[in-house]
C-alpha cells in the first residue's frame, strides 16, 4: 500500500508489506492501523536481528520473504498483472480476459494461513479476493493459461516446459551434401577421400598501375588505376614444406 486508503496521502516509508500483513492478520482497522504495521515491522526486525528504523528501512526483497513467513506463520504468494496476449487455456479454450495474473512467487511453506499480494512498481498491495483480482492466470515458464489460481499453483511444481515457439517454415534441417546426393544415385565415396586432410592458407598481393592502358571513362564510371598481380604465396598447414612464392 503506497498511500493512505482514506486520505490518499502517499506513505513516506517502505512498510507496504507490513500494512498488508496488518490487514490480513486483522490486527487493526485498515484505515486506523498505522501503528500496527510498525509493530509488525518491529517484530520482524527482532526476529532477523535487524537494526533498521521505519525511516531507513528499504523494504523486503523476494528472497527475504521466507524470513517474513517464518516470523508470521503465513504462506506469501505474489502476483503481477500484465496485459493479456491471445493464448489458449488449460482446456484449449481461448481466454478473453483483459489482464493476466502472473505468479511471481510461490510459497514453499505449508502453513495453514496464506496471504496473496499484488506487485506493482516496486510495492506490494493486498489481494482480498482472488476471484475479483483476476480471471486468467499464466505460468511464467510455459505461458499456459488457467482460469483459477489453484490450478496454476498445482501446475507449477510439475512444469518443466519452456515457452513453445511455432515456426511456420518448419524446423531447421541440413541440406544434403554432394556426397549425400551421390549416395542417393548409388555412388559411394570413401570418407577418407572426401576431404583434404590439410588446410591451405594463401595470400595475394596486387599493385595499382597507372601506366597501363586504362579503359575509357563513361558517363557514370571513371577508371583511375588498374589492379595487377604482384605475388601469390600459399602454405599447406600440416605438411613439412616451406611456403611457396610465385611472382
Amino acid at each position: 500500500m503506497r498511500c493512505h486508503p482514506k486520505t490518499g496521502v502517499l506513505f513516506k516509508d517502505n512498510l507496504c508489506l507490513f500494512r498488508c500483513l496488518a490487514h490480513h492478520l486483522k490486527s487493526g482497522d485498515i484505515v486506523h492501523c498505522e501503528e500496527s504495521p510498525k509493530a509488525l515491522f518491529a517484530r520482524y526486525q527482532t526476529s532477523i536481528g535487524g537494526r533498521d528504523g521505519t525511516s531507513t528501512f528499504k523494504g523486503v526483497s523476494f528472497q527475504e520473504l521466507g524470513e517474513v513467513e517464518k516470523c508470521f506463520p503465513c504462506n506469501i504468494y505474489v502476483y503481477e498483472l500484465e496485459p493479456n496476449v491471445s493464448h489458449d487455456g488449460d482446456e484449449g479454450q481461448a481466454l478473453s480476459s483483459q489482464t493476466v495474473a502472473i505468479l511471481l512467487r510461490r510459497s514453499p511453506c505449508r502453513f495453514q494461513d496464506s496471504m496473496y499480494l499484488n506487485y506493482y512498481d516496486g510495492h506490494l498491495s493486498y489481494i482480498k479476493d482472488m476471484n475479483y483480482y483476476a480471471h486468467t492466470f499464466s505460468c511464467t515458464r510455459c505461458r499456459r493459461l488457467f482460469k483459477q489460481s489453484r490450478n496454476l499453483q498445482r501446475h507449477i511444481p510439475h512444469c518443466k516446459t519452456h515457452v513453445k515457439h511455432q515456426f511456420p517454415a518448419g524446423v531447421f534441417e541440413l541440406f544434403p551434401s554432394v556426397f549425400d546426393r551421390l549416395e542417393a544415385v548409388g555412388i559411394v565415396v570413401n570418407p577418407r577421400d572426401r576431404f583434404y586432410p590439410y588446410r591451405i592458407t594463401y595470400d595475394i598481393e596486387t599493385y595499382l598501375d597507372k601506366e597501363d592502358v586504362i579503359p575509357s571513362k563513361s558517363a557514370k564510371l571513371n577508371y583511375i588505376d588498374q589492379h595487377k598481380l604482384l605475388s601469390i604465396v600459399f602454405e599447406c598447414m600440416g605438411l613439412r614444406s616451406p611456403p611457396m612464392f610465385y611472382f
